[in-house]
C-alpha cells in the first residue's frame, strides 16, 4: 500500500518530482502579421499561449503534451507591440513580448474597425483565407 500512495504523490508532482522546466520565445518571421513561438517545457505538458495588445481582446494558441511545441500567434496588427503568457498545464507561466512588423507594400489594404457593432462578426477574421474581405 505504501509504494501505491508515494507514485501518485509523485504523479502530482509533476512525474518523479522534477520540477517544471519552461521555457518560450515568440518572435515575427517572414509574414509580418504571425509570430513563431516556441516552447519547451520538461517534464511533457500541453501548454497555451494567451497573447494580445495593451487593453485589446485575447487570443489563444494551445498544443498537445510534449517536451519542444511550435506554436503560430495568427491575426495580428501591424506595428503593434504584443504582450504573451505561456502556461503549462500545471500552471508554471513565463512571459515576453514582441511587435508585428510592417505588412509588405503590395498587400496595400487595411480594415480598422473601431466602436461596437450592432450585429455579431463585423470585421471577423479568416486567417485562412486567401482572399480579404469584409462585411
Amino acid at each position: 500500500m505504501r509504494a501505491a500512495w508515494w507514485t501518485a504523490v509523485l504523479a502530482a508532482c509533476g512525474g518523479r518530482g522534477e520540477e517544471t522546466v519552461l521555457e518560450a520565445a515568440c518572435e515575427v518571421g517572414d509574414n509580418a502579421l504571425r509570430a513563431a513561438c516556441v516552447v519547451r517545457v520538461t517534464p511533457a505538458q500541453g501548454v497555451t499561449v494567451r497573447y494580445a495588445v495593451d487593453g485589446g481582446a485575447e487570443r489563444t494558441a494551445a498544443s498537445d503534451p510534449a517536451t519542444e511545441h511550435d506554436l503560430e500567434l495568427d491575426v495580428l496588427r501591424p506595428e503593434t507591440a504584443y504582450g504573451f503568457v505561456v502556461r503549462a498545464d500545471d500552471g508554471t507561466e513565463r512571459s515576453g513580448s514582441f511587435r508585428s512588423g510592417t505588412p509588405p507594400a503590395e498587400v496595400a489594404s487595411r480594415l480598422e474597425v473601431t466602436g461596437t457593432p450592432s450585429f455579431p462578426y463585423l470585421g471577423t477574421s479568416a486567417p485562412c483565407s486567401e482572399a480579404a474581405w469584409a462585411v
